[in-house]
């Protein structure tokens, strides 16, 4: 393959493979760059195209690794760094146990939003109870109800997140009977 092939090829495929740059670094003048670097490797290796018909195949894959490696050298993908100490101190955690802090802290939040969706009376008891570390005596004492009372405000609690944290409607959020506050019906 000559000088005079790859202006042809310049012509016919440096639109798609800055496409295929751009759309692996999502950034115009990145994608730029790894363009030229891409027909900067085809200059080199002229020689190694058999089939001129396969020589947008082969630009593709040359765009394809140039955008791999640019994106290496800069510890990214899309704009995400992926050094795993640059994700542990953003997360805050080891650089080992990236991962499993993620899902820890979206399974928390997950947690927390089911938490302020319970009625105000189980919400209550599971925020004096868990956040703060009160015994049910205490729990009891504060809100005025008796020991039992708590007990069972907390385990509807524990059921109706379970079922949420599942994605299932619970007994006491279907029953004809609750009305969304924690009480009971009066009879």
């Amino acid at each position: 393959m000559s000088e005079a092939a790859l202006g042809r090829l310049v012509t016919l495929y440096e639109s798609r493979v800055y496409r295929t740059a751009y759309a692996m670094v999502k950034d115009p003048y990145l994608a730029q760059d790894v363009t030229q670097e891409t027909f900067l490797k085809a200059y080199r290796h002229l020689g190694s195209v058999k089939d001129e018909r396969r020589a947008g195949a082969w630009l593709r894959k040359i765009a394809t690794n140039a955008a791999i490696d640019l994106l290496r050298r800069r510890r990214c993908w899309n704009g995400i760094p992926t050094e795993n100490e640059t994700l542990a101190c953003l997360c805050g955690a080891s650089a080992e146990g990236v991962e499993e802090e993620v899902c820890r802290r979206l399974g928390a939040e997950a947690l927390r939003g089911c938490v302020d969706r319970l009625p105000a009376t189980y919400r209550e008891v599971v925020r004096l109870k868990i956040e703060c570390g009160w015994k049910d005596a205490d729990v009891a004492r504060r809100i005025g109800v008796s020991v039992g009372t708590v007990k069972s405000r907390f385990h509807r609690a524990k059921g109706l997140i379970r079922s949420r944290m599942n994605g299932l409607p619970s007994i006491s959020e279907t029953s004809p009977g609750n009305f969304g506050d924690g009480s009971l019906p009066l009879r």
